[in-house]
């Protein structure tokens, strides 16, 4: 009884593994066919795509690299100021190809621009630059006749007589100062005046008589004596007179 249960169990066992390997093969074959079935498709596709491709709108248009559209552009700039600078001829026939010889041959683009800029042939001005060049032509015209009309003229009958009033006044030792002993200062610190009652020149801050916070200000920042310009500049300047300072 135990072996005739057991060779049953055995073909059971035997038969269920057939069937699985016949149901694996039968998927491996349904795969296969859905493969081949996607893979037609897709050669259907690219054939209608490849016939799309082929045709072609008729509004299309090239694409035209930026330096061929630089080149044509400055090839017809170049073909119209020739055409201006030109003279007239009846019997003449304009041509439409770009000219790639002469002495700009050589040349790149950007020096061809360049050398066109400068002979003044392409003017890129704006409004603003032209105003600014009316300008300064006005202010040269301006100098020009200032630099020809005497300083009588240019002040047109106004005279001063006097100073700026101010509350600065020197020291009596400086107020008594003769003109030869002022003089002998400049020499000796190399100073040239030219002018009507000119102030002696003073040595030290404290000979011009400023405020104890200025002077400490700048014995801070390490100016503890005049330059000889600001010994003499810096008297004309407190006493209320114009100059003119050259060091």
């Amino acid at each position: 009884m135990s072996t005739n249960t057991g060779g049953e169990a055995e073909s059971a066992i035997e038969k269920y593994r057939r069937r699985r390997r016949e149901l694996e093969e039968a998927e491996k074959k349904a795969r296969m066919t859905e493969l081949l079935d996607l893979g037609l498709d897709d050669k259907g596709l690219g054939l209608e795509d490849n016939e799309e491709k082929d045709k072609a709108p008729q509004d299309y248009v090239p694409y035209v690299p930026i330096k061929q559209r630089r080149q044509e552009k400055l090839d017809v700039i170049r073909r119209r100021l020739h055409h201006d600078d030109a003279p007239v001829h009846s019997d003449s026939d304009d041509s439409d190809e770009p000219s790639n010889t002469g002495p700009t041959a050589n040349l790149s683009l950007v020096d061809q621009i360049s050398d066109l800029r400068k002979r003044h042939l392409l003017d890129e001005k704006t409004e603003e630059d032209k105003q600014r060049e009316q300008e300064s032509v006005l202010l040269e015209a301006i100098a020009r006749k200032k630099q020809l009309a005497s300083a009588s003229e240019l002040a047109q009958g106004v005279v001063y007589t006097e100073p700026m009033h101010t509350s600065w006044s020197m020291l009596r030792r400086h107020q008594s100062m003769s003109q030869d002993d002022a003089h002998a200062l400049r020499k000796l610190w190399h100073i040239i005046v030219d002018g009507e009652d000119v102030p002696p020149p003073m040595l030290t801050f404290k000979a011009m008589r400023f405020p104890k916070p200025i002077l400490e200000y700048l014995a801070q920042k390490g100016i503890l004596q005049p330059s000889p310009i600001q010994m003499q500049g810096l008297p004309v300047a407190l006493s209320g007179r114009d100059m003119i300072g050259i060091a």
